[in-house]
């Protein structure tokens, strides 16, 4: 069974600061970070200033207060699009589950560090009075 995270791996363009090869630029499966941050009770809202545009199943994302774009392959522009559509990480994950062929627990983690990462990144926001776990 293929991990999601796998298939859910962004990439990033732009400028960037020495140094700054966040994960990102990696198959989420080889990045090392802590605990994710986000719980499937939170939700988010895309942020305010990113344009995103749908290409033949992928997705570019410009953040455009830094100028870095992003390109999210067909998983994780599914996963946008679910965001946009309703912002629960729940209801997300609920619905990734019926449409990907993984188990729920490593479905749960990926999602959520796809989020934890775009959450770094500015791409998105916890919803209004959302407090995120420490």
């Amino acid at each position: 069974m293929a991990r999601l995270a796998r298939l859910a791996n962004i990439s990033q363009s732009g400028i960037e600061q020495p140094g700054d090869r966040g994960c990102l630029q990696v198959k989420l499966s080889e990045c090392r970070m802590p605990k994710n941050k986000l719980s499937l009770q939170d939700t988010i809202r895309i942020s305010d200033d990113v344009v995103f545009r749908q290409l033949e199943g992928e997705a570019v994302i410009l953040n455009l207060e830094t100028g870095v774009y992003f390109g999210l392959n067909e998983a994780g522009t599914r996963i946008w699009s679910l965001l946009q559509e309703d912002g629960s990480l729940e209801r997300v994950v609920e619905r990734m589950q019926n449409e990907y062929a993984v188990s729920a627990e490593a479905l749960q983690e990926d999602v959520l560090r796809l989020v934890d990462q775009m959450l770094e990144k500015g791409l998105v926001r916890p919803a209004s009075g959302i407090a995120l776990q420490p």
